[in-house]
């Protein structure tokens, strides 16, 4: 027993080849019957190289019966190994399938549509040794399952990068029937071909650069730690209170921006990102600086104003006396610190000492 979806009242599966009947149901202005018959249509259309009768070799229909009227849909294709380099729009019109199989083909991009089919969440759906190896280009639902290794690509993403994005999208509750929002996030973060192979002999994509400025992000998963190729981190303009500690172990970042968020203190361990050169962290709630600045040689640019600082720590003084960090690079003001003293004797200008 098959249920598919609304409007239909009764639905009776009887599995046949080769069948076919017209009716009068229309469904989504397509009467029902065509249904198929358009998404094949479709695909045809995009793969001239193929002809009709190959396809039917590959198609099995089943018989439904809607308030005693005999419907024939398709039920399952294995479409594997045809040489298909594009699937239409309208494979969602195809939605009695119970088996889909694509595997084997030249397809480097799915259609968004595919999502609403409910074969794509078993293990009817098969989808391997295709050219899928651009995650920008790929549905969010296909996103959530694929094994990129099983793809016919010479690269092949880091697991645990990918994994992170994964993890970032479920913490933060983005919807992934959102497609705008789940693209909002893949399409911000930048790639880069190591050296290091795995061993299906791909060469390893790591993430270089995330740009996730005004993304509506609360939380930063553990796992960015592990994103050790990681140089340029944008996280500002978001709702972002805490950042894990393990931050401090993307030795080669060089910029990390999170200003405009709601952070209140900042980990312990950040001086260990000895290749950073730029840190911007102004308007959030930080009231102190705890970290050992005298590590942090590279860095060349530092903003921490309007925050709650009433203090900065002498370990950043050294750094601006000894001339690393420039003052013309450093801005503090908004702040609380109130005397020349706690200000690396500096200034104490447009500092909110209630006066």
């Amino acid at each position: 027993m098959f249920l598919l979806r609304n409007r239909l009242k009764f639905i009776l599966l009887l599995f046949c080849s080769g069948c076919n009947k017209s009716t009068g149901v229309v469904v989504d202005d397509i009467e029902y019957h065509q249904k198929d018959e358009v998404f094949i249509q479709n695909l045809l259309e995009l793969n001239t190289e193929i002809n009709s009768d190959t396809l039917d070799a590959r198609i099995t229909k089943i018989k439904v019966i809607i308030d005693e009227t005999e419907y024939y849909r398709i039920s399952k294709v294995s479409f594997n190994n045809l040489g298909l380099s594009k699937l239409p729009s309208s494979i969602d019109y195809v939605d009695s399938l119970i088996t889909l199989d694509i595997s084997n083909n030249q397809l480097s991009d799915l259609p968004e549509t595919i999502c609403s089919l409910d074969v794509i969440d078993g293990a009817d759906f098969l989808f391997n040794d295709n050219h899928l190896c651009d995650a920008s280009t790929l549905p969010p639902c296909i996103l959530e399952i694929i094994n990129f290794t099983e793809q016919k690509c010479d690269v092949a993403y880091e697991e645990d990068d990918f994994q992170f994005i994964q993890e970032l999208i479920v913490a933060n509750k983005i919807d992934t029937n959102d497609v705008n929002a789940v693209n909002e996030i893949y399409d911000n973060v930048h790639w880069t071909t190591t050296e290091n192979k795995n061993e299906f002999d791909q060469f390893i994509l790591r993430i270089e650069k995330i740009e996730w400025d005004e993304k509506n992000i609360s939380t930063i998963p553990h796992t960015i730690g592990f994103l050790d190729s990681l140089n340029w981190l944008e996280l500002e303009n978001n709702i972002i209170d805490t950042i894990p500690g393990n931050i401090s172990q993307l030795s080669n970042l060089e910029t990390f921006q999170i200003y405009n968020n709601g952070l209140k203190y900042l980990p312990e361990g950040l001086e260990h990102l000895s290749n950073l050169q730029q840190l911007l962290i102004q308007d959030n709630l930080l009231d102190t600086l705890s970290f050992n600045f005298s590590k942090l040689t590279s860095l060349s640019e530092f903003w921490v104003e309007d925050n709650n600082l009433t203090s900065l720590p002498p370990s950043l003084c050294e750094l601006i006396t000894a001339e690393s960090l420039p003052v013309a690079a450093f801005q503090y003001y908004g702040n609380k610190i109130c005397t020349l003293e706690n200000a690396c004797n500096l200034s104490v200008y447009a500092q909110d000492c209630g006066n």
